[in-house]
């Protein structure tokens, strides 16, 4: 499975219910950190662009698919790709992994959205940001 991006991760305790298996709001998390991790290569750092380019990346909407749970102590893969890009937003296909066998566990369409950092108010993403997430996009699919 070839993907845009991905980042390798262990399930600990804390990402778990009394059972041992994954809470359903942290595959969320796991996805947030790629997601991050993303778009940091693409020159956006949360706290100096929201200063200096003035917006910042919301979670607009999301569509999430539990497939088999993850388990404490056990070693997953995140992954991203790009769905679609807009002037505004960027919508993820984004999966989760187990990675002793790359079984899914769970797959989701994130869509998020550049709002200006004052006013929460939508607004384009910024060139240089809209263009390395394109490049990289555009790279991958080739």
């Amino acid at each position: 499975m070839k993907h845009l991006f991905s980042i390798a991760q262990r399930v600990y305790i804390e990402h778990t219910d009394a059972g041992g298996v994954v809470y359903h709001s942290n595959y969320l998390n796991f996805m947030e950190r790629a997601r991050t991790d993303f778009v940091r290569l693409c020159g956006y750092e949360h706290q100096k662009t929201s200063v200096e380019d003035g917006f910042i990346f919301v979670v607009h909407s999301l569509d999430i698919r539990y497939k088999s749970p993850l388990q404490m102590d056990e070693e997953i893969v995140i992954a991203l790709d790009i769905q679609e890009l807009k002037r505004s937003s960027v919508t993820f296909a984004q999966y989760i992994y187990h990675k002793q066998d790359m079984r899914l566990a769970c797959s989701a369409a994130v869509r998020v959205c550049s709002v200006s950092s004052r006013t929460l108010k939508p607004q384009a993403i910024p060139v240089k940001i809209f263009n390395r997430i394109s490049e990289k996009s555009t790279a991958n699919s080739l």
